[in-house]
């Protein structure tokens, strides 16, 4: 179903709204059978008050910048092609750029509390950061004395880390020679998110593409904590700034399922 701008996707298991205004960046994403409401989506402009978080805080969607110069992205206008079979519903754009092409592909399961988004990116340009398949928290939906990130760093067992006590976790930069404070290891792929009620799990494939989750995390943004996620395919340090990268020529799959 399409209203204007914002196209809905309805199955037994999931309710998934996209703005063909901005790329297909997810406006909600809800999971009916675990919570009413949504759990990922858009922060609109002026949700907080605060001016460091006035803006739209998109999910779903791409971003890179060049040091010192333009920003690409992929929140355009799109006319989507819908097919679907046994399994999924699955919402297509093809997005052509000055930089090349993006193929952004939603595949929303009939089964499941889950969607997949699929990238395939032709991108020539000399990056600076470049960070793909963003996941922006409802800040309501989830309770910050319980909230905490699960991943695999290297060892044999996920860890587990609560956020109650940190104040703040910042995606960078820190400097103009340094463009993140770090990211999670993430060496299986699988990012867990979530509070006592549910939990959001993040998967993709680190042999397909060799991508690493940041986590932008602020406990008290008026009165509301902030949580975003996003996958970084590049980053700059001192040594890197103003050095050629090689063109952007590969795909990226993340799964977001829900689950209590």
């Amino acid at each position: 179903m399409s209203n204007n701008y914002k196209l809905k996707i309805t199955t037994p298991t999931v309710e998934l709204v996209l703005n063909t205004r901005r790329g297909l960046a997810i406006t909600e994403l809800c999971f009916p059978k675990i919570d009413k409401g949504w759990l990922v989506g858009t922060i609109l402009h002026g949700s907080y008050h605060n001016v460091a978080y006035s803006a739209d805080f998109y999910s779903g969607h791409t971003l890179a910048e060049v040091f010192g110069g333009h920003k690409l992205n992929d929140l355009v206008g799109v006319t989507p092609a819908i097919k679907e079979d046994k399994e999924f519903v699955e919402v297509i754009v093809h997005i052509k750029l000055n930089e090349g092409t993006i193929e952004k592909i939603f595949k929303v399961s009939k089964n499941r509390p889950q969607i997949i988004l699929q990238y395939k990116f032709d991108l020539k340009g000399t990056w600076s950061t470049f960070r793909t398949g963003k996941v922006t928290l409802n800040p309501d939906a989830f309770d910050l004395k319980s909230l905490y990130y699960e991943c695999h760093n290297g060892g044999v067992g996920a860890e587990k880390f609560f956020l109650k006590n940190t104040k703040e976790m910042s995606p960078g930069p820190l400097s103009f020679s340094l463009s993140s404070p770090g990211c999670l290891g993430n060496t299986t792929g699988r990012l867990v998110i979530g509070d006592s009620k549910h939990k959001l799990i993040l998967e993709n494939d680190p042999a397909e593409c060799a991508a690493l989750p940041i986590i932008h995390f602020v406990s008290n943004v008026d009165g509301r904590s902030f949580v975003r996620v996003a996958y970084s395919l590049c980053e700059f340090d001192d040594t890197r700034i103003g050095r050629p990268t090689a063109p952007i020529r590969t795909s990226f799959t993340l799964s977001i399922t829900g689950s209590k």
